[in-house]
């Protein structure tokens, strides 16, 4: 048995802008389409969010990223500007956000992951690897307006550190 938790993990960014400009960023369509996907739609308990409005516990949300999978859930948690949650395929997500020396601490957890050796390389190499990547893309576009995505589906592999769309079946969205 290790000693390793491989049920979560942690990664943390720090970025030099105010604590609600992050939140915007991490919890409006806009902001998520800024960084992260390529396209999302979220739905709250009467209609579709707008892009600028934020997200609220219990809407729905379906996306896409630039590679082209796509993924559905819920958000979880929603208490601006300080955390945000939401489901993620077999996992969860929950963002907290600190001021700290002047900007803002991000620190993000996805957690209740399974546990198999498969899961250990799909969800610890390739998704730590994909937020910190977009993560720091976030850095760019919030202190210098740049996002530096590859937007080109055909060749927008940098989101991936080991899974490739259509290799890893059992894990398709």
């Amino acid at each position: 048995m290790s000693e390793f938790d491989w049920t979560e993990l942690t990664v943390a960014m720090f970025y030099r802008t105010p604590m609600e400009k992050v939140y915007r960023a991490i919890a409006t369509r806009r902001g998520m389409e800024s960084f992260f996907i390529s396209d999302m739609r979220v739905d709250g308990p009467k209609a579709p969010r707008k892009p600028d409005e934020l997200f609220e516990k219990g809407d729905s949300y379906a996306w896409r990223w630039l590679v082209g999978k796509r993924l559905e859930g819920e958000i979880i948690e929603a208490d601006a500007p300080h955390c945000m949650g939401f489901t993620f395929g077999e996992a969860k997500v929950r963002i907290e956000l600190a001021e700290e020396d002047g900007g803002t601490l991000l620190t993000l957890t996805q957690y209740d992951m399974p546990d198999s050796e498969s899961h250990r390389v799909y969800l610890h190499m390739n998704c730590r690897g994909g937020w910190i990547y977009h993560l720091t893309v976030l850095r760019g576009v919030l202190e210098h307006g740049i996002d530096v995505r590859d937007h080109n589906p055909a060749t927008a592999r940098s989101a991936a550190v080991d899974w490739r769309p259509g290799e890893h079946e059992e894990f398709a969205a």
